[in-house]
């Protein structure tokens, strides 16, 4: 008979099916390389640092923290959330990093733009933990995804990779296990900002029926029963 069972090793016959999207869309846990990580300027003057990922051999943006305000001072959250990324890229206490200008192929027409770049931070393999974020903003529902925290590749947090320069008996990844077990990982936050109060959920829901022209499903802003990025 014509059918065959011949071994074939190709990309394309081994490639993985049925394991989740291709793009980061939730709130969880993911395994990223870092393409690049950039400090931008905002319109008010303050400064960001964003982030550009390949996850699942698709380039995402994904937008950071404020780490300079517009007057100048130092943003305590946002300074410490890019530490965290610096330690876990293996700077040692004290270091700077190297920051140069770089162009880069982005967005859905691939077009060359200019970016400040930390150079130490490109190419790095981690696991990012993100949060989707909805809050309101004149009225309106407004939906982000944000870092909250990063773990090395083999799951170490910038504190115990720290802790484990001095107490040698320090186990990587216990911290993660612990934020994978969490059914808040995989949940969206509803924050507050300024004068504006949090959204609810059904504001979140009319958000994603007037982006999609119909009412989404219940899943859509359900919180998984289990995470889908645990291992």
């Amino acid at each position: 008979m014509a059918f065959s069972l011949k071994v074939n090793k190709d990309k394309a016959a081994l490639r993985d099916i049925g394991s989740g999207p291709s793009f980061i869309a939730t709130s969880g846990v993911y395994d990223v390389t870092v393409n690049f990580v950039s400090l931008d300027e905002t319109d008010k003057g303050a400064v960001r640092f964003n982030m550009n990922v390949n996850y699942k051999g698709n380039d995402q943006a994904i937008y950071g923290s404020i780490i300079m305000n517009k007057d100048g001072s130092e943003n305590k959250i946002g300074k410490e959330l890019i530490n965290k990324l610096l330690v876990v890229a293996g700077l040692e206490a004290g270091a700077e990093p190297t920051i140069d200008t770089e162009t880069h192929k982005v967005g859905k027409d691939n077009k060359e733009q200019e970016f400040t770049v930390i150079t130490d931070l490109s190419g790095l393999d981690i696991k990012i933990q993100v949060k989707e974020e909805f809050k309101k903003y004149e009225g309106k529902v407004t939906r982000s995804l944000v870092p909250y925290n990063f773990f090395r590749a083999d799951g170490a947090t910038a504190a115990e990779i720290a802790q484990a320069e001095e107490d040698k008996s320090v186990k990587f990844g216990e911290q993660l296990a612990k934020v994978l077990a969490m059914e808040a990982t995989t949940k969206p936050s509803y924050r507050a900002d300024g004068a504006n109060p949090a959204p609810t959920e059904d504001e979140v829901k009319a958000y994603f029926a007037e982006k999609s022209g119909k009412a989404p499903a219940a899943a859509t802003v359900a919180v998984p029963k289990k995470n889908p990025f645990k291992k």
